[in-house]
């Protein structure tokens, strides 16, 4: 037999402390017998749901519906609708003529692009000081002898640098034939290697006009042997315009000369 030297105390201390942790048990378990049985978690309304219920009782009108929802959804009140229109190229068409010939040409170059909603600049060739505003150019010249109008040839060593940062088009006027109408005639030797400075997109002759009471030796001669007359195709220069015009703007209407 064995003796622990348990006294009277002990058993009561052991008895006590058995019931208190009964008493635990008993209390964690009606705890857990009250708490309401977990069920799934059902989200609130998201604040559009609640402004969409607001719409619908009529408490806001459409305007404020929108501009709130805008803001919900993307920061900030819906902007108002605007037409997007891009900013027409500016194009400076620059001539070099002695008698005017080739100035008209500019102008009808000019009509063209225009109509094709191109803001075209024509001057003469040397009267522009700087092309810094111009998108795009046309230079042309008028041809004597084989050789471009001085004004032409200056501005385009003038401008060199200029020039080939930007789309440029060139055009000659002078056979005084019907032969521009009918073929392609190849620049002039001093043109040709001006186009190749520039990079230029395209080279063009055009039939040339020599009338009565223009200036220089050789054109009163030619009219006295009478060989001059106007060979410009207006319909050949305007078709070339539109070509440029459709080039710069990506997209332009029919051409109709009527």
């Amino acid at each position: 037999m064995y003796d622990h030297g348990m006294t009277g105390w002990g058993y009561a201390l052991m008895a006590l402390g058995t019931l208190g942790f009964w008493a635990l048990v008993a209390l964690a378990a009606m705890a857990l017998l009250r708490r309401p049985a977990a069920g799934p978690h059902l989200p609130g309304p998201t604040p559009q749901q609640l402004l969409a219920e607001r719409f619908a009782r009529g408490e806001i009108d459409d305007d404020e519906y929108y501009q709130r929802l805008a803001t919900l959804e993307y920061g900030g009140p819906p902007q108002k609708k605007r037409r997007i229109t891009m900013t027409a190229q500016r194009v400076l068409i620059a001539y070099g003529t002695k008698n005017g010939a080739t100035a008209e040409i500019a102008e009808w170059i000019a009509e063209e692009l225009r109509e094709q909603d191109l803001d075209t600049d024509v001057r003469s060739a040397a009267s522009v000081r700087d092309i810094a505003a111009y998108d795009a150019v046309v230079l042309g010249g008028g041809l004597y002898a084989g050789r471009w109008q001085r004004d032409a040839t200056g501005f385009a060593r003038r401008h060199r640098e200029a020039l080939t940062r930007r789309p440029v088009w060139l055009f000659s006027s002078g056979p005084l034939d019907a032969s521009a109408s009918e073929r392609d005639i190849p620049p002039a030797r001093g043109v040709s290697r001006i186009a190749d400075r520039l990079d230029a997109r395209d080279h063009v002759t055009f039939g040339g006009s020599l009338t009565e009471g223009a200036q220089g030796f050789i054109a009163r001669q030619i009219l006295k042997q009478g060989k001059g007359g106007d060979f410009r195709d207006r319909e050949q220069i305007r078709a070339w315009a539109h070509g440029i015009a459709t080039r710069l703007s990506g997209s332009a209407q029919p051409a109709d000369h009527g």
